[in-house]
């Protein structure tokens, strides 16, 4: 690990308003004495993954589950600049930014998520959107209200395919279908799959229940089937003849560009690799969290919220440490992990190890879990 000489006048830039970063800007105060901090990123308000799904259904409003980044960075003294950072020079230390600025850095801090991979779709006229960012799910949960006027009028059907059975696509077929539900009109939903079967990374009994719960929502499945293949197979599903009126996009993750690009060290995928510091292997003055990096001691750690939340005490403690020119703090990721996914009408599915539980109370404990998390969070 090695460090730089500190000046009096560091400068701290955060990219990207992610989990881990809410953390930091809620106990900046432990790194304003040592460094100025900046805050880029590209939307004013960050939405919250673990409400993204209620938000879609109708349950939660815009209001309750995103963060206003600007109005964080006023309270907490920090400065907010509304920008996507384009270029990283991690010789220069210098991060471009595309409205045409550079800021200087002596520590830079990135969260900034993952994307969702562009499938090969046919062209077609119908409205994609992708699940990543989460200002996207905005648009949807704004169609889908249109869609409440317009088929309840036309007496029409919502066509929607939902590419993706990862736990992105399971919700967000669920939170659709209770969307309707609850405006009284009437979807076609289909959720397509490539691999053989649906949440391939949780237990049997979860995707049990969760195969239970598509069914009783009339959500037809398409496993080892993508919409690519719909011309050549449109004889053995009469039902998909028609084209859909919307195609989500919940498909596996991918790396931002911004990496490779950079010329920052990835691993095969393009994630920012980092060691148990969360620290860049390669750029000590880089850190990172959440669902844009590898750990190097745990390369398979899944893309998901839970992560970047358990990162975060260890990226403040890291940064302030580095700053200090003190030792730096290990993240030892834990194997097992609570994950509870909503399957709407206020229901939804536990897992945990061997223990899965669905119904109304695992929907309970996890809208306890998410508006505690706002709480705490939220200005």
């Amino acid at each position: 690990m090695k460090h730089r000489q500190i000046s009096p006048e560091m400068k701290l830039i955060l990219v990207g308003g992610g989990h881990a970063h809410i953390h930091v800007m809620h106990r900046i105060k432990h790194l304003q004495t040592l460094a100025d901090v900046i805050l880029i990123s590209p939307a004013r308000e960050q939405l919250y993954s673990g409400m993204a799904s209620g938000y879609v259904e109708g349950i939660y409003t815009s209001g309750e589950i995103a963060f206003d980044l600007a109005r964080i960075c006023e309270q907490m003294q920090i400065q907010w600049i509304q920008g996507r950072v384009c270029h990283i020079d991690a010789d220069a230390q210098v991060v471009s930014v595309d409205n045409g600025q550079t800021y200087p850095y002596d520590v830079l801090s990135l969260n900034i998520g993952s994307e969702i991979r562009d499938p090969d779709l046919p062209d077609a006229n119908q409205t994609r959107i992708k699940v990543k960012p989460l200002e996207n799910l905005i648009k949807l949960r704004q169609l889908l209200d249109d869609a409440s006027l317009h088929t309840q009028r036309a007496h029409c059907v919502l066509r929607t395919s939902v590419l993706g059975g990862g736990a992105a696509g399971v919700e967000m077929s669920l939170a659709i279908r209770a969307a309707a539900d609850r405006a009284g009109w009437q979807p076609e939903i289909h959720l397509w799959e490539k691999h053989a079967d649906i949440l391939a990374k949780y237990s049997d009994r979860t995707r049990h229940y969760a195969l239970e719960k598509l069914k009783l929502a009339g959500i037809r499945l398409h496993c080892q089937a993508s919409l690519t293949d719909q011309p050549e197979t449109a004889e053995h599903l009469p039902d998909r003849q028609q084209a859909d009126d919307l195609v989500i996009l919940a498909t596996g993750s991918q790396a931002s560009d911004l990496f490779a690009y950079s010329s920052l060290q990835v691993d095969g995928k393009g994630y920012l690799q980092v060691n148990e510091f969360l620290q860049s292997t390669h750029q000590p003055s880089i850190f990172g969290a959440g669902d844009c990096i590898s750990l190097i001691t745990d390369p398979d750690m899944p893309k998901a919220g839970v992560f970047a939340t358990r990162q975060s005490p260890f990226l403040l403690a890291n940064l302030q440490r580095f700053l200090q020119k003190k030792s730096l703090r290990q993240f030892r990721q834990q194997r097992r992990f609570l994950s509870i996914l909503s399957t709407g009408h206020q229901t939804a599915i536990l897992d945990w190890g061997r223990l899965s539980i669905a119904g109304k109370l695992p929907w309970q404990i996890k809208n306890l879990i998410d508006r505690r998390f706002m709480r705490r969070y939220q200005i």
